[in-house]
């Protein structure tokens, strides 16, 4: 056995779950433990000599004691996560085994969290139903258009499709969905949480999937973080995504989609002020991908550094670079490993330095 299956029951029994793995060598991750009201001997030695269990998530936010963990976890590996979001920092084979790291919560999906005091983040649009937190634990429905106050530093937002699949769809800016913010505000975790509960391999995006998302979403800035894997997009799956983002310091990391679609990262970045673009792993652009990349880093002023797997011409029909480097900064370093070196607004940024990797 290396998964367990999920654990609803919110208030236990006595001994409920004694020694229920014990010795599961091959176990590597507890079933989530939501319970909140423990009862003697309920969790002791429940794990006892799971030898390579390096993850539990559990809801109880209280002190760890031996009437209800006794050796709960005595011999788990050396190394792995505990998600508490209590504050008894006791460690060893009764509490949290010693050397692990402490998480408040395990879920991996879209989050919002507050850079400055009195921030807040607001969901509009009328197509998907989604589910909102702000602990991953406790979720409640979200009524489109109410504002979640991020009061404090730190202070998280997380959002999930309600049900197995969600559409988010494209469309106009009133019934596509979308996200203002108030104060500073961080993004972070998967973004395919708005489109499958549990996004796990999933990473198909619908047609205009995430178009203008964050249009002119001031206040949002820093996406370094947030998760976009899908690695085959739909046509206009991040157009406008980003644009008019005016307080956007830090793209995220990674576009790992190989094969572009028709005004998939059209505008995407637009009048941003990221100074690094995300690395781009698109090898290649099909003929009728028109637009694709058109714009994508248009008065990005403060840009200096782009990395693109693309081997291909930049000169392409269908307008499928234009203008997509037009207002940079006037200098950076375009990281590339092709055999085209025409530059201008529609190639690589004039005055740049181009070096491989």
């Amino acid at each position: 056995m290396t998964h367990a299956p999920d654990f609803p029951a919110t208030t236990l029994a006595t001994d409920c779950y004694r020694v229920m793995f014990g010795n599961c060598s091959s176990l590597t991750t507890a079933p989530q433990l939501p319970a909140t009201t423990l009862a003697s001997g309920c969790y002791v030695q429940m794990f006892d000599g799971c030898s390579s269990l390096s993850e539990v998530d559990i809801a109880y936010t209280g002190n760890f004691t031996s009437t209800y963990f006794g050796n709960w976890l005595r011999g788990v590996d050396y190394d792995g996560t505990m998600y508490y979001a209590g504050s008894d920092t006791t460690t060893g084979s009764s509490a949290i085994p010693s050397g692990w790291t402490v998480e408040t919560t395990s879920f991996k999906g879209l989050t919002f969290t507050a850079r400055t005091s009195n921030s807040s983040v607001t969901m509009g649009g009328t197509l998907g139903t989604y589910d909102y937190s702000v602990d991953g634990r406790n979720w409640s429905l979200y009524t489109k258009n109410t504002t979640i106050g991020l009061d404090n530093v730190g202070d998280k937002a997380m959002f999930r499709a309600r049900k197995g699949n969600a559409t988010v769809g494209s469309g106009t800016y009133e019934t596509t969905t979308h996200f203002t913010f108030g104060g500073e505000v961080v993004a972070s975790g998967n973004i395919l949480s708005l489109l499958y509960r549990t996004p796990g391999t999933n990473t198909a995006i619908y047609t205009g999937g995430f178009n203008k998302m964050f249009e002119n979403a001031t206040g949002l800035v820093d996406a370094e973080n947030l998760i976009l894997p899908s690695t085959t997009l739909a046509d206009t799956a991040y157009q406008r995504m980003f644009n008019g983002c005016s307080t956007l310091e830090k793209a995220p990391l990674e576009l790992p989609a190989t094969t572009g679609t028709t005004a998939c990262y059209g505008d995407m970045f637009a009048g941003t002020a990221i100074t690094k673009s995300p690395y781009i792993k698109m090898t290649s652009i099909p003929s009728g991908a028109s637009w694709c990349w058109a714009s994508m880093f248009k008065n990005c002023s403060n840009l200096t550094e782009i990395k693109v797997d693309y081997t291909g011409n930049w000169m392409l029909s269908n307008n499928r670079m234009t203008t997509w480097v037009d207002g940079v900064a006037a200098s950076g370093t375009f990281y590339y490993n092709g055999s085209d070196f025409s530059t201008g607004t529609n190639a690589i940024p004039s005055g740049w330095t181009v070096q491989s990797f």
